[in-house]
């Protein structure tokens, strides 16, 4: 068999947890979104740090397919939507379900039976999702397509706009996530606090009803979920900025804004009905990428709620839990199969899951190292680089000591004016996105999680930087220039 390549890089993460997303992949019934059925994935797992390795000559297969789907159906993306708004609304109903229950009262076989729900809801979402995803994931193919295009236009127009500025403004986002919901419900809250004389009792009350709408938001695999202490603090930072009144003022003419915005420049550009509906293909893809990795956040808070009571109930450490595959904790559950400990404690050092249409393969300790060498091969670093070249995100340009971020751990370490540089960011990582001065990632194309966020921010950022988090080392200074997609080394760290 030929030899995977890692495809995505997951941190703070669990394997029980991360099998709600990828069981399905190797599934017949995957054969349907992708085209064809992934024949096999690996995904290791080490000090909470994944590597998910696949075949990437089948990813550009799914890629081209999906393209053809898309510019063959122009209402596909529509419905693509509305599955992810009723499965969100599915999630968010589970959620405030479990908020208002006793959940230590359930019994195994309710566990499973809540389990198997999230399961469903989780997997119509990424069936439906990677649908979109593939367009983008390996290839870039509708990135490079729109790329193409715009400078294509702006020649011929003789704009002096650069093309990562139309691109930002015609793919933007003109629905809300949940984090732009929670961002707005914050800066009323901040305003209430700052214009009104509130009793503690009343604003713990105002923080705790937020909390429990929007806690789960930076939860990621782990947690934990975001405490009243941290949202006193978000305010604190809210009232003492001078920009409250600002912000309260943009949020209700922002979406007008961004309309006017779009229609200037599809007039400039004088876009064609087929460049235009591209153009609006990619503002959706912007959109639901990131809300479906809301809803997949949710899934993992619900799971890891759901584990917490199997922990007490079987005696057995929550966190160790987490090195089970959904089927075996399923079937431990289901037929009183008692836990092995000492096998998990093995797994927690290092595991390795081999996965086909035949199921999964768990390895552990050195055998699961040699099972990954032996299916997967990594790409080997060239020598140092004085420069680095990715995709424009979102245009800007600065200079800044770089901090490589790939972890919740990590976030501390960031400073206001500092640039972040990760693998790819997550919904997590926000907090440190938004001290930032800009944000360089090396996996990810225009649609990516670090694109989106970044453009939300207004913040310099380049994208599908290879090799970035080896290249650059904490402290070195560079130049983010995100008008050109260049990441200049100006003066190494001092190791």
């Amino acid at each position: 068999m030929k030899k995977l390549q890692i495809t995505i890089h997951e941190f703070d993460a669990n394997y029980f947890a991360y099998s709600f997303n990828c069981d399905e992949w190797n599934e017949k019934t995957a054969k349907k979104p992708f085209g064809s059925v992934s024949p096999c994935t690996v995904i290791r797992l080490e000090k909470g740090h994944i590597e998910w390795a696949q075949d990437v000559n089948w990813w550009a297969k799914v890629g081209k397919h999906q393209f053809k789907l898309y510019k063959k159906n122009r209402k596909k993306i529509w419905k693509e939507k509305k599955i992810h708004f009723f499965y969100a609304e599915k999630m968010v109903n589970l959620l405030k379900k479990f908020n208002s229950m006793d959940l230590n009262s359930l019994s195994d076989k309710q566990i499973v039976k809540y389990l198997d729900l999230i399961y469903k809801y989780d997997k119509n979402v990424t069936y439906s999702g990677w649908t979109f995803v593939g367009i983008d994931f390996w290839n870039n193919l509708l990135t490079n397509h729109l790329n193409k295009k715009l400078i294509k236009l702006i020649s011929e127009r003789q704009l002096s706009k650069r093309s990562a500025d139309y691109f930002s403004v015609l793919t933007a986002p003109l629905d809300d996530t949940f984090s732009s919901k929670e961002r707005k419900a914050l800066l009323l809250i901040s305003k209430k606090f700052k214009t009104k004389k509130l009793r503690e009792k009343q604003k713990n009350k105002l923080l705790e009803a937020h909390r429990k709408n929007f806690g789960w938001i930076t939860f990621g695999f782990n947690g934990p979920e975001a405490s009243i202490e941290f949202y006193k603090e978000e305010i604190k930072d809210l009232i003492k900025s001078s920009e409250l009144e600002y912000n309260l003022k943009k949020i209700k003419t922002e979406k007008k804004e961004l309309k006017k915005k779009i229609r200037k420049a599809k007039k400039k550009l004088k876009l064609s009905r087929e460049d235009e509906y591209f153009f609006d293909l990619a503002r959706e893809i912007i959109f639901l990428k990131g809300f479906r990795k809301e809803i997949m956040v949710c899934s993992f808070y619900l799971i890891s709620k759901l584990c917490k009571v199997v922990s007490k109930k079987h005696f057995i450490p929550k966190n160790l839990l987490g090195f089970l595959t959904r089927r075996e904790l399923r079937e431990h559950l289901m037929k009183k199969i008692p836990f092995n400990q000492k096998e998990l404690l093995k797994r927690s050092k290092l595991m390795t899951v081999v996965s086909d249409v035949n199921g999964d393969k768990v390895f552990f300790g050195e055998k699961a190292r040699k099972k990954f060498h032996e299916l997967v091969v990594r790409e080997k670093v060239s020598k140092k680089k004085n420069q680095l070249n990715g995709q424009i995100a979102s245009p800007g340009l600065i200079k800044g000591k770089v901090k490589i971020v790939n972890s919740i751990e990590e976030m501390d370490k960031l400073f206001e004016g500092e640039i972040l540089v990760s693998l790819a960011t997550q919904p997590e990582l926000v907090p440190a996105m938004k001290r930032s001065a800009g944000i360089v990632t090396e996996q990810g194309g225009m649609t990516c999680h670090a694109a989106i966020v970044s453009r939300e921010l207004n913040k310099p950022c380049v994208v599908g930087v290879q090799k970035a988090t080896e290249y650059l080392k904490d402290n070195d200074l560079i130049e983010l220039d995100a008008y050109h997609g260049i990441i200049r080394i100006l003066k190494r760290a001092k190791k």
